[in-house]
């Protein structure tokens, strides 16, 4: 039964977690989740990876708890390494980037308290979900990144911005929720791989190269959810790592060159590097919005039918 299908939240909720598993163990490297409790204030996950399976480097806007129930977990941070096993519980902080390992096969319960919640009723704290601001300012007014110009400050910044909205916006959305498509609308899944190839391919025009194969391909299979859809944790770090790869593009580039000619798509439409590098943080920036709208809409299907 899916999580669509079945009760997520109440004053009471037992889960059993011997029918929530897997009919079958994830292959090699693949990994399967399944939301377990969705309340307003906290979102248990079940997730299972195969051997040699990884959640690339990412970081939750909220705390998170990992429990293994099977297997070994490594859980990298801060330069450490934990080994967990079952009987362990480990927490992470706010904001803490981390990588989880699974090299002989594992399975293990995540905790997400997610952000900005209150204790509004749970119709205003869901509509709200997604949408909540940080504490301290916002990453343009958190002074220079290191290594990046003050002429291209602005779009570092607008970048790292983006990253932390989609994190809020996304990060405790069942693989249901990221592939909804409401009214038609396009799914959150598909904006979050649109941003990581667009970026991609924008920083291919910016090294003044043409796109490859490979990357018309990508681009034609951005919308598709894949078998089993592709999870939150797995989208947002394949968006942390693009945003990492603008801003190591962003810390390369010599003022002088900004006016350089550059050429894009197949008609060879003519732009200088910087309109290109700005583009790449407005564009970015054009689907964090869409992303955090649809996020609203999502949950308040959701909110619905329960």
């Amino acid at each position: 039964m899916s999580s669509l299908e079945r009760p997520l939240s109440g004053r009471i909720l037992v889960v059993d977690l011997r029918e929530e598993a897997p009919e079958q163990e994830p292959a090699p490297q693949a990994r399967h989740s399944r939301t377990l409790i969705k309340h307003q204030r906290l979102r248990v996950t079940r997730v299972a990876l195969g051997p040699g399976g990884v959640l690339a480097e990412h970081y939750a806007p909220g705390p998170i708890t990992v429990q293994p129930l099977e297997g070994h977990l490594t859980f990298t941070a801060a330069g450490a390494t934990y080994e967990l096993t079952p009987g362990k519980l480990l927490l992470a902080a706010p904001g803490v980037r981390h990588t989880v390992a699974a090299p002989g096969g594992a399975t293990f319960l995540l905790t997400l308290a997610p952000v900005g919640e209150t204790d509004q009723p749970s119709s205003v704290a869901i509509a709200a979900r997604g949408d909540a601001r940080p504490a301290g300012p916002e990453a343009w007014l958190r002074g220079p990144i290191e290594g990046i110009s003050a002429a291209l400050m602005p779009i570092a910044h607008a970048l790292v911005q983006a990253r932390e909205d989609l994190h809020r916006a996304a990060a405790d959305l069942t693989p249901e929720e990221l592939w909804m498509t409401p009214g038609g609308a396009a799914s959150i899944g598909f904006h979050l791989r649109h941003i990581v190839g667009s970026l991609d391919r924008l920083l291919t025009y910016a090294r003044d190269e043409g796109l490859s194969d490979e990357q018309r391909t990508a681009l034609a299979r951005e919308g598709q959810a894949g078998t089993p859809s592709e999870p939150a944790a797995s989208l947002l770090s394949a968006v942390t790592d693009a945003i990492e790869s603008a801003l190591r593009v962003l810390r390369a580039t010599s003022n002088e060159t900004l006016l350089d000619l550059r050429q894009v798509g197949r008609a060879r439409l003519r732009t200088n590097l910087l309109g290109l590098l700005f583009h790449s943080a407005e564009h970015t920036q054009r689907h964090v919005g869409q992303v955090v709208t649809t996020a609203r809409i999502v949950r308040g299907l959701g909110l619905g039918a329960q």
